[in-house]
């Protein structure tokens, strides 16, 4: 509270967040196209279960799961606040009262959005038809949910850490970090073999970058 009165005192303005405790596994996320009457034409949810850096960063490996719960309440705040277009929800369980809280409402695509293609709800291609016009049913409640995604690299060392500290077992490891069976890669594609190569290259010289910077300090 002493920095709090301090950033006061000096008539800066500041935020003050609340961490919610528990696991990343508590984290779902929602992402919708919304048309110019209101409605929801595409509806998808994920179980974000790691990130990368882990405990506070973006997610690194997620699991397709429908949670009615989590679509009632992104469908409600999207309409209460009056938004068009697509978005991405994402809300955190709070042991504590039982309650879902927001985290924040994403006015944009993101990595992950390849999840719910793969998924069966192509949110962005929903989007693009409905402004052309184009025939297209609305995709709720529609997804398949034994698809998981992963950004491969973070998501090794994300896992990693969780295994060393003992939140993550082997067997749990193996599943989620290895197995690539029903797996949506965010930069890795068999269509895209350039990506192949370009992935491990671009992630080897941002670790070299790394090191060299971590040497040039000590």
């Amino acid at each position: 509270m002493h920095w709090w009165q301090k950033l006061h005192e000096w008539g800066t303005d500041s935020v003050l967040q609340e961490v919610i405790v528990g696991p990343e596994a508590n984290i779902f996320v929602g992402a919708l196209y919304v048309d110019a009457d209101l409605d929801v034409r595409s509806l998808f949810t994920a179980r974000k279960s790691r990130q990368y850096p882990p405990w506070f960063g973006s997610g690194s490996y997620m699991e397709a799961c429908w949670n009615d719960e989590i679509a009632a309440l992104s469908t409600e705040l999207v309409k209460k606040a009056g938004y068009r277009g697509v978005c991405g929800t994402e809300y955190k369980w709070d042991p504590r009262d039982e309650k879902w809280k927001l985290i924040e409402l994403n006015p944009r695509p993101t990595l992950w959005y390849s999840l719910a293609r793969a998924a069966g709800v192509d949110v962005v291609w929903d989007a693009y038809c409905d402004l052309l016009e184009r025939p297209n049913a609305p995709h709720i409640h529609c997804q398949n949910d034994e698809i998981r995604w992963q950004l491969l690299v973070r998501d090794l060392v994300s896992g990693w850490h969780f295994k060393r500290s003992g939140d993550l077992s082997w067997r749990e490891f193996l599943r989620t970090v290895v197995d690539p069976r029903h797996k949506d890669y965010a930069v890795l594609s068999l269509r895209d073999p350039g990506t192949l190569v370009g992935y491990p290259v671009n992630t080897l010289w941002k670790y070299l970058a790394y090191v060299r910077g971590d040497r040039g300090e000590s």
